[in-house]
C-alpha cells in the first residue's frame, strides 16, 4: 500500500489572512478601493455640450452623436489609465517643445509642442466640414481628449490626456490641385496617421526631458 501524504497545518491566522486578501481584491475596483489608492478621473470639458443647459442638450442624436465621437474619452482618463494608455497633458506637451527647442532650435511656445503632433499625422484643422451645428473649439490637435482629474483627499488635481476616436477616423480634405485645403471630414480615414513614429518621438522626448523636473 501507498503511504498517505500529510499536509502541512496552516499557520495560526491563515484562514482570517486569506478572508482580508479577497476583500481586498474584491473591493480594489469598488469606490473604497479607490478612495484609499488615490484614484480620480476625468470627462472632457467639451462634454459639457451634451448637458440638458448645453448647445447640444436636446439635439438630435446624430448631432449628439459628432460630439461623442469627436470628444469622449470614454472613460479613459483616470489614474488608472495613466499606467496603461493615458499620459499627463500638459507634462506632455512641455516635454515636446523642449525637445523640439534643443534639437532644432524652436521656440519654446504651445505651438512648438503641437508641431511634434502634426508632423505625425495629426490634424490640426481649419474647419469640421460635415460638422452639425456651429463649428467645435478645437482646442488640441483632433483626436486628442483630455480633463482634469480631480480629489480633495488624497489631493489630486491633474489634467490627463489620450487619444480618442478622431485620432485616426477624421481625414483631410484636399483640393483639386491635390493639396490639402486645411479642412477635415468625421468618419474619413486619417491615411497620415503614424502612432508609432509619434510613440518614438514621445518616448525620447520623456526619457531626455523628465530627469530635467525643474525645467520641465
Amino acid at each position: 500500500m501507498g503511504s498517505t501524504m500529510t499536509l502541512p497545518t496552516p499557520f495560526p491566522g491563515f484562514r482570517a489572512f486569506l478572508v482580508l486578501a479577497t476583500l481586498f481584491a474584491s473591493t480594489a475596483c469598488s469606490l473604497p478601493g479607490r478612495f484609499m489608492r488615490g484614484y480620480a478621473e476625468a470627462e472632457p470639458s467639451e462634454m459639457e455640450m451634451l448637458d440638458e443647459d448645453g448647445i447640444y442638450g436636446d439635439a438630435p442624436a446624430a448631432h449628439r452623436g459628432q460630439v461623442r465621437f469627436t470628444f469622449d474619452a470614454f472613460e479613459s482618463l483616470s489614474t488608472d489609465a495613466l499606467q496603461k494608455a493615458a499620459i499627463p497633458w500638459k507634462l506632455l506637451v512641455a516635454a515636446l517643445a523642449l525637445d523640439r527647442h534643443e534639437r532644432q532650435g524652436s521656440p519654446l511656445t504651445l505651438a512648438t509642442g503641437y508641431a511634434a503632433f502634426e508632423e505625425h499625422g495629426f490634424i490640426r484643422p481649419r474647419e469640421v466640414v460635415n460638422w452639425e451645428g456651429p463649428q467645435p473649439r478645437l482646442e488640441r490637435p483632433l483626436g486628442v481628449v483630455s480633463g482634469t482629474a480631480r480629489r480633495g483627499f488624497p489631493s489630486v488635481e491633474l489634467e490627463i490626456g489620450a487619444l480618442g476616436c478622431t485620432t485616426c477616423h477624421s481625414g483631410p480634405l484636399y483640393g483639386a490641385d491635390g493639396l490639402p485645403t486645411g479642412d477635415t471630414w468625421l468618419g474619413a480615414p486619417n491615411a497620415s496617421m503614424d502612432l508609432s513614429g509619434f510613440g518614438r518621438t514621445v518616448t525620447r522626448a520623456l526619457e531626455r526631458q523628465l530627469p530635467r523636473t525643474e525645467e520641465l
